[in-house]
């Protein structure tokens, strides 16, 4: 899953997520008679180990995990060959891809479930009883659904009444009425910032001190893009993309002209403007530092004075930008004073050098131009039927999906996005059972346990480092289910305080991003407090947080097909097990190693281990870059290939996180004993019931194009070669399946 760390932008912490799905048709996975019936005994296969037959489990929970497992196997595969086709090969066909979506996986399946029950949740009756966070996210929602967003001026007029507030308004809209004058690029950057909390030029945002993470400081960095940065660096192979892109932004300009009733803007005029501020986007695409150089956390670590910072700027090219001016123009409704000893910290510097240079030789209305248009890129699905036509067809493009998303699914994320806490509080309060809550501490307990025991077992660690390595692990922080704070709805009314909500939906979406601005730098001059919750209980995913040093399990995920009390608990172990040993993994994976026990960022490692260590894991982006995927050969016209650099932490977090998670299970059933087996599956041990139900955790439908964002972005491998990848590396899968051992290097690590 998931490791938060401080590479990106807008947030204290970055987690790369797999994003909540939303899709036009509720797939109903309730056990039916006709399935059960299927579950008749098996003949034994020539991989089995059953010696004599087992109890078998006949609970309705068993029969069900046993169903989900067997619709989604092709027995005609080997295991030893191909284990992700022998788990997952009757995936696609048991679960057709939504047209709506461009990918379909176990994650999604599970989000699904989420998502009609927050629809019953945010179409359900205000209870005068309710916090008032939870009847305001009802009232976001609705207001959402009932808007109108006909084709009309007057459904544009708010987003350009706004931007005619930053710099005089978008100069591709507004014709020869623009003045460039009265134009400042870093004033427009900063009202920007405040208005919407979103980078243009620079993110600038409040996070933790790497080094000192109780404290909170201002945190400059390279912006994010729209398309992958490669996609802008090597143009010439993603023409259909930038094309794309292009079209998209000159359409919505065009729509947004008309509305202004602007005559003098023509549409080669605006095609024109919007091929130089893609030109200026690639040029800043080629400054920014790509994501295998950004692993290394110490090189983002430049603290500085504001005035360290106005003296680099001004080496670059003077009078581009004056840095006292620019903080507090963003921090000009916080009750915070400025000067030019405030420190920060400067992530990417020679960015910064570059980038101060390019805007003195771009013209103030293309850098005009590109600011205005991240405005424009936020409120897109919030205008008219037609720019929301067009956002989508741009996003077709880049994702494969056949058909937008209906509105109420929209409406879920806008509503999530203003209040995700007052919607996680009524999910955990409606659905969330808290028992689950004890059973995963008490394997989380079981997990860490082992990973400090098999850390005392490594042969290429030193005993210094390793001492410290058991002390982070013990240090660990927990967060399941939801926050503590939960139990007081009081303390969810607080933590809302101050963010305005109303009938008007464009006013909704722009307050709420106005009121994340306001939680993130008034954090600045504050004490970082560890047991903070980076997201929603109702998220179906995990997170380890390096700053904090903890784990993260939001209520979402602690359901099937990742957990369930009343199943097996090799099933359990093999699928949250693993998520949980994965997030643990991801504090020592080649990110989380540079953070120690007490989440900041240190050289704890001793020389001789941490180059043992760097010599291992490029085994691990070896064996992964080497993955071929030939499914995107044509799209390329090249053979493509994983990125192992890029894909490096969550690669050694999955390995590690099956090993711990295997072990622990072992020690669970020498305490308890033997588990019975599966109807249907009767000729499989438990711990090839173990895996799987690890690999039924990432069985997946893709497009290619999907499949090629991930490639491109994603910290992730994709979901096949996750398995794939980690089964080579096992030391265990060939002995559980009687598989012949291959001549192939294995990489482990924990």
């Amino acid at each position: 899953m998931d490791i938060v760390i401080f590479a990106i932008l807008l947030a204290t912490s970055e987690a790369y997520v797999f994003s909540s799905i939303w899709f036009t048709k509720r797939i109903n996975h309730t056990a039916s008679t006709s399935h059960h019936e299927k579950l008749i005994p098996e003949v034994p296969h020539r991989w089995s180990k059953v010696a004599k037959p087992n109890p078998i489990c006949q609970t309705d929970q068993c029969k069900k995990a046993a169903e989900a497992l067997i619709e989604n196997m092709n027995r005609t595969a080997d295991p030893c060959e191909n284990f992700y086709e022998f788990a997952c090969g009757g995936w696609e066909k048991t679960h057709p891809m939504p047209p709506t979506e461009a990918s379909w996986s176990q994650f999604d399946v599970a989000a699904d479930k989420n998502l009609y029950e927050i629809k019953d949740i945010l179409e359900s009756d205000v209870d005068l009883n309710e916090p008032s966070p939870v009847t305001d996210i009802k009232m976001v929602y609705e207001t959402c659904i009932k808007r109108d967003s006909s084709d009309t001026k007057e459904h544009l007029k708010p987003l350009l009444d706004l931007m005619s507030t930053m710099g005089g308004g978008w100069p591709m809209v507004s014709g020869n009425t623009w003045n460039d004058e009265n134009f400042v690029w870093y004033e427009t950057a900063a009202d920007v910032i405040f208005q919407i909390f979103s980078s243009s030029i620079f993110g600038v945002f409040v996070s933790n001190d790497p080094k000192n993470t109780k404290a909170y400081v201002i945190t400059v960095d390279q912006p994010s893009f729209v398309l992958p940065r490669e996609m802008l660096v090597k143009s010439s192979t993603y023409k259909r993309q930038l094309e794309a892109y292009k079209t998209f932004i000159a359409e919505t300009a065009w729509v947004l002209a008309k509305a202004a009733g602007r005559s003098d803007v023509t549409r080669s005029s605006i095609l024109h403007e919007a091929e130089e501020m893609i030109e200026f986007e690639k040029k800043l695409a080629n400054m920014a530092s790509p994501r295998e150089m950004r692993r290394n956390v110490l090189r983002t670590y430049n603290p500085m004075t504001l005035r360290d910072l106005q003296e680099w700027s001004d080496m670059a090219a003077p009078n581009q930008i004056d840095w006292l001016k620019y903080v507090r123009r963003i921090t000009a409704n916080l009750t915070l004073s400025f000067n030019w000893t405030e420190r920060v910290i400067v992530r990417e510097t020679d960015f910064i050098f570059r980038c101060i240079q390019l805007i003195q030789e771009t013209s103030p209305r293309t850098i005009a131009n590109y600011i205005h248009w991240g405005v424009v890129k936020h409120f897109v699905k919030d205008l008219t039927n037609k720019i929301h036509q067009l956002a989508f067809e741009f996003e077709r493009v880049l994702s494969g999906a056949i058909d937008d998303k209906p509105r109420w699914k929209e409406c879920i994320s806008v509503a999530n996005s203003a209040l995700e806490m007052a919607l996680g509080y009524s999910y955990v309060q409606k659905h969330f059972d808290n028992s689950a809550k004890l059973a995963a501490l008490e394997m989380s307990d079981n997990i860490k346990s082992v990973f400090s025991e098999e850390l005392g077992k490594l042969g290429w660690m030193d005993a210094a480092t390793k001492e410290l390595a058991r002390q982070k692990v013990a240090a660990m922080a927990r967060h399941i289910g939801y926050p503590a704070w939960f139990s007081n709805s009081s303390a969810l009314v607080h933590y809302y305080e101050g963010l305005e909500v109303s009938d008007n939906h464009f006013n909704n979406v722009l307050y709420s991003s106005r009121f994340k601005f306001f939680r993130n730098f008034k954090r600045l001059r504050t004490t970082s407090d560890r047991d903070e919750w980076i997201t929603s209980p109702a998220e179906v995913n995990a997170f380890f947080n390096p700053p904090k040093n903890s784990i993260i399990f939001p209520a979402a995920i602690l359901q099937p097909p990742f957990f369930k009390k009343e199943r097996l608990e090799a099933l359990n172990y093999g699928a949250i097990g693993v998520i949980i040993g994965h997030e643990i993994s991801h504090a020592f994976d080649d990110v989380g190693r540079q953070y120690d026990a007490e989440g900041n960022l240190a050289e704890w490692w001793t020389e001789s281990t941490k180059e043992t260590y760097l010599n291992k894991s490029q085994c691990f982006v070896n064996q992964y870059g080497n993955y071929r995927v030939p499914k995107l050969d044509g799209m390329l016209n090249a053979e493509a290939k994983l990125n192992g650099v890029n894909t490096l932490g969550e690669n050694i977090a999955d390995n590690g996180g099956l090993h711990s998670a295997l072990v622990a299970y072992r020690k669970h059933v020498a305490k308890n004993g033997a588990e019975p087996g599966l109807p249907g599956l009767e000729s499989f041990t438990a711990e090839q019931l173990f895996f799987l139900s690890f690999a039924n955790n990432w069985c997946e439908t893709i497009t290619k194009e999907s499949l090629l964002q991930s490639v491109l972005s994603d910290p992730h491998s994709p979901h096949s070669y996750r398995v794939l990848g980690t089964i080579q590396n096992s030391e265990d899968f060939p002995k559980i399946f009687n598989c012949p051992r291959k001549k192939v290097e294995a990489c482990v690590m924990w």
